[in-house]
């Protein structure tokens, strides 16, 4: 068992998802968000929870306001990105094998293996 509160009161870093647990094929995700990540896609849909804060999520040249409590799903192959202008703490669900920025390497970008931390 995870406390979301304890894993994100020992998360330091910014836009570097943590894994709380997995579902089948799945893992759940909790990230603290601040600033604007880079563009990017997926192969498989990505579902984003609001735990706490406000952040607008631009996908495919449309911008999205997101409030706590909030749930919004990015469907596969759709440019997007999380932009936060104070914290924003996300629960994330995404299939196990999907990057974390997509296809592309940023210097934001974290390895599965940084995530299971």
């Amino acid at each position: 068992m995870k406390n979301i509160n304890e894993v994100l009161g020992n998360l330091n870093e910014f836009c570097s998802p943590r894994v709380l647990s997995k579902v089948d094929d799945s893992y759940v995700k909790i990230a603290r968000v601040i600033g604007e990540l880079p563009m990017h896609k997926h192969v498989s849909d990505e579902l984003f929870i609001i735990h706490k804060g406000f952040m607008i999520m631009e996908i495919e040249g449309e911008l999205v306001p997101l409030k706590e409590g909030d749930v919004f799903l990015v469907e596969a192959g759709k440019n997007h990105r999380p932009i936060a202008e104070e914290e924003c703490q996300c629960i994330l669900v995404e299939k196990k094998e999907l990057k974390h920025t997509g296809d592309e390497e940023f210097d934001i970008t974290v390895s599965i293996e940084e995530q299971l931390k």
